[in-house]
């Protein structure tokens, strides 16, 4: 049975793409955390929502983690950047 999930290695750990609005993330530390990042803008088939992410996540992983929601697993969401991650200027 399909679980409609893939991971995507980065230099900062693993994504889970497979849940739009809770994307699972790993970093090197070992700790689990749950990612929130849509594209803003015109409405988006999911398809293309899904694209845009993994585009975003490959070409600059650095700035995806910067503009991500976050949290840890069951806590309160907050606003990016995900810690370890600064915002550039």
């Amino acid at each position: 049975m399909s679980r409609h999930r893939f991971t995507v290695a980065t230099p900062f750990g693993e994504v889970e793409f497979g849940k739009l609005l809770d994307i699972g993330f790993w970093p090197p530390t070992g700790e689990e955390l749950r990612l929130c990042v849509v594209p803003t803008g015109a409405e988006l088939p999911i398809a293309d929502i899904w694209t845009n992410l993994l585009l975003a996540l490959k070409a600059d992983p650095r700035w995806f983690f910067t503009v991500a929601n976050w949290r840890r697993p069951g806590g309160q969401w907050h606003l990016g950047p995900v810690p370890g991650f600064e915002r550039r200027t």
